[in-house]
């Protein structure tokens, strides 16, 4: 059974279980008068969400809104299996996302070429959603879900050119989706997340620095959790953004495996005294599934810049 916890005034984890790993990928769940999903999690995660909403007991026939904060796979995946079972809902998305959930098989093929049909297995299919149930929402919309809770959009492009975060006013929190990176609660540790073809690295410490401007008493974390200490961690996101960047930038020609080699040896050398850490599965997972496409996104934005497709970012921010 998944975990479900309330970790701030109406605000609910739900475990996604992602690849059947606990810990690495949550949905959120507002319960107000109007009631909000906060992404949506892979589609083979649709079922663990639907149960953890019926857990607090919520008809999932409640829900006014799902918000998600993009359309990568383990975002906004499972969307179009939960509307089914939430006939009253709107899908909130970025603009740019909009069409790939009303059809999302250039999406789904896209993720096909890259990781092949483990894919199909791992994340499961999208299912298409009718466009009148797509609400395409700009930089700073509102919805408001209760007298004392309101949600704004905040575009934070950066891990992608669609990608927003959400505000609540009640906690003053910020739920993250991928512009802050993976979170590891434990070591109070950063994995930033840079995926080739989307990530633009000025983007995203730009997006950072939007999000300081906010009062923000906790962050969370789709990946995974939350926190108290939101100014350390906005800091801690721009310095792991730039960190890495100086690394993989400086070993830029080597082979992908060995910078990989070498960002490893740095991550275990920074918790030499925390093994328990990096031996979890959700761990393991970054470090073996995740490194390797982080260096990538890397790398590729580096040859976008060296083309004039992408913007450098000033290494003296």
């Amino acid at each position: 059974m998944s975990e479900i916890r309330e970790v701030a005034e109406n605000v609910y984890l739900i475990d996604a279980e992602q690849d059947f790993i606990p810990n690495l990928t949550a949905a959120y769940f507002v319960n107000e008068d109007r009631k909000a999903l906060i992404d949506a999690g892979p589609p083979n995660s649709a079922t663990h969400i639907l149960e953890g909403i019926k857990r607090l007991g919520v008809d999932p026939k409640e829900v006014s809104y799902i918000v998600v904060t993009h359309i990568h796979l383990d975002h906004a995946g499972g969307a179009g299996i939960l509307i089914k079972e939430m006939p009253y809902a709107k899908v909130l998305v970025h603009p740019k996302g909009a069409k790939h959930l009303i059809d999302p098989s250039k999406l789904m093929a896209g993720n096909i070429q890259v990781m092949g049909q483990e894919v199909l297995v791992r994340y499961g299919s999208m299912v298409p959603i009718e466009p009148e149930r797509v609400e395409a929402v700009d930089d700073s919309a509102v919805i408001e879900l209760s007298s004392q809770q309101t949600l704004k959009v905040v575009h934070t492009p950066g891990h992608a050119n669609h990608h927003l975060c959400i505000y609540e006013e009640r906690n003053k929190g910020l739920f993250t989706g991928d512009a802050i990176g993976m979170y590891f609660a434990e070591a109070e540790f950063l994995f930033p997340e840079t995926l080739p073809h989307d990530f633009d690295l000025r983007l995203a410490l730009e997006s950072i620095e939007k999000a300081r401007q906010l009062p923000l008493e906790i962050l969370y974390f789709a990946h995974f959790g939350t926190s108290r200490t939101p100014d350390k961690m906005l800091q801690m996101a721009r310095d792991s953004l730039k960190f890495w960047s100086d690394l993989v930038y400086q070993a830029r020609n080597d082979d992908p495996m060995s910078i990989c080699e070498k960002v490893k040896e740095i991550i275990f050398a920074l918790r030499p005294d925390e093994p328990e850490v990096v031996q979890q599965d959700r761990a393991l997972y970054a470090i073996e599934k995740l490194l390797p496409v982080a260096v990538a996104g890397y790398l590729d934005y580096f040859r976008r810049v060296s083309e004039g497709k992408a913007s450098q970012a000033s290494q003296g921010n």
